[in-house]
């Protein structure tokens, strides 16, 4: 009986080797092929990026030495290196690019440092590094608040991706006006300024503001960013995230992430995960920063992402004529951590914590001095100016309301009617509005006294094709805007009086 079995079992065996060889084989070969895709797309795809004699960066012509190309090819090649690790990256960069090259154009910066963040956190929001740098930016803490980010039990806005880059666009900007020069800037952003200054002198690295020599003398954080920049520039914004989309909720005060989650049928993790700058599970509501909700695309696509009560007006004939009552209702007043109620400045005590349009702040007395308010809003005189868009001449006025943490980019309502002795200040400070962020959205490249009558747009850019319109209010009468409609024509075409705007600041 055995005998028998033994030779139909060889049998059988060597006929299932016959029929499993050449599946096997082609298993083995496909193993092959894609381990030489792999190694075939790094060398290919580095080979593609060749490093130029010569590149711009921010309207400057950066002429490229043989040395420093050497140095920048191998931080391509380091790059490349992961097909795998390299696309996990770029689908992050398509992911968060629309915000950051969004907000970038807001604050007036050069489009070219979007390619920094890659190179400082690869886009991940907790990223910390040996020096205790943290977010997306890397920002310390003590830089970050110098640039009036929010870092507390509840939130820190280094995470936050919004709030991060417009400190870092306020950093940098911060740097060109000493320097003048966007190369020494972007390096001013990791050395520091006085760092940068000690480099140049030590290195002899002299350029100029439209022309720089990246050689020997540059430093190697110029290598890595020209590197950077090479890689990424022709894919970025090629492809979507394969599967996501960020949406900016800005109606998330007060809210809890469970209540989020549900409302936009996101699971609770997703929404923690986009969100590591909130440590609470509920959105403080003096915080300025908009939950950040992934969505899929097709749940992006049936997403009416304009907020019902912010809808743009569509007609080039806009009826402003409410608006002039509208004013009255600004500034709000309301004592922090306790219910809001309105008030007027003769009710309101020193001593009492003030939401002042939604931002802690206060209304000065007679007796207050920039330092009597710094010191109450327990803040640095270098902070308490830029929130409140003023100098150290500045001198405190009565009843006026100063703000104690960074203003809104945007006011409540739309537009605002110029009364008798209004300012662009004191505009910016009655609704808490950043007064770059006022300008730039009235197209004011280069600034003017307003002019009775005059309207102000709060919440967005005035459309370029609508030009300045002036009310006729119960102060004015039909001469006066006629008069000052004129005044307005001839003050335009006088470029001599006009005061250049500074950079955005939004």
């Amino acid at each position: 009986m055995s005998k028998r079995i033994y030779p139909l079992l060889y049998q059988l065996h060597h006929q299932m080797q016959s029929l499993l060889a050449p599946v096997i084989k082609q298993v083995l070969l496909g193993l092959f092929l894609l381990i030489s895709i792999g190694a075939s797309y790094t060398t290919t795809y580095a080979e593609t990026i060749t490093v130029p004699s010569k590149i711009t960066f921010a309207n400057m012509q950066l002429h490229i030495s043989p040395s420093a190309k050497k140095e920048i090819e191998e931080k391509v090649k380091s790059l490349t290196a992961s097909p795998t690790h390299y696309q996990i990256l770029l689908d992050r960069v398509n992911l968060y690019m629309p915000i950051i090259e969004k907000i970038l154009k807001e604050e007036g910066m050069p489009e070219d440092f979007k390619y920094l963040i890659i190179q400082e956190s690869a886009l991940i929001s907790d990223q910390v590094s040996e020096s205790n740098a943290v977010g997306f930016w890397q920002f310390k803490q003590e830089a970050a608040t110098e640039v009036g980010m929010q870092i507390n039990s509840h939130i820190d806005e280094r995470m936050h991706i919004v709030e991060a880059t417009r400190g870092f666009a306020k950093y940098v900007k911060k740097h060109y006006s000493h320097f003048n020069n966007w190369l020494y800037s972007l390096l001013g952003f990791y050395l520091g300024r006085g760092g940068t200054i000690l480099y140049i002198k030590e290195k002899k690295w002299h350029i100029k503001p439209k022309k720089a020599a990246i050689d020997h003398r540059a430093h190697w954080y110029i290598y890595h960013f020209i590197a950077h920049k090479l890689v990424f520039q022709k894919v970025i914004g090629k492809k979507k995230h394969p599967h996501l989309r960020l949406y900016e909720y800005k109606a998330s005060s007060g809210k809890q992430l469970a209540a989020i989650s549900r409302h936009f049928e996101v699971p609770l993790q997703h929404i923690q995960e986009y969100n590591k700058w909130l440590k609470t599970t509920e959105v403080p509501t003096n915080t300025r920063c908009a939950i950040i909700v992934p969505l899929k695309h097709g749940q992006y696509k049936r997403l009416d992402t304009t907020e019902p009560a912010t809808k743009r007006p569509k007609k080039d004939v806009i009826d402003y004529s409410s608006y002039y009552q509208h004013a009255d209702k600004f500034p709000t007043i309301a004592l922090d951590n306790a219910p809001k109620r309105k008030m007027n400045h003769a009710t309101v005590l020193p001593t009492e914590a003030l939401l002042i349009n939604g931002i802690p702040g206060i209304v000065a007395k007679e007796e207050d001095t920039l330092a009597s308010l710094t010191e109450r809003g327990n803040i640095l005189l270098s902070e308490f100016l830029t929130y409140n868009d003023i100098t150290a001449e500045h001198l405190i006025q009565t009843g006026q309301v100063y703000y104690f943490q960074k203003k809104h980019s945007k006011g409540p309502i739309h537009y605002h009617i110029t009364q008798p002795a209004e300012t662009w200040w004191s505009i910016a400070q009655k609704y808490g509005v950043q007064l770059s962020a006022l300008w730039h959205k009235n197209r004011m490249k280069e600034v003017t006294d307003l002019q009775l009558g005059q309207v102000v747009w709060l919440r967005f850019i005035r459309p370029a094709r609508i030009p300045i319109d002036y009310v006729q209010t119960p102060d004015l009468k039909d001469d006066d805007i006629t008069t000052q409609s004129m005044a307005q024509e001839s003050q335009e075409e006088e470029e001599s009086l006009q005061v250049e705007m500074v950079s955005l600041d939004l």
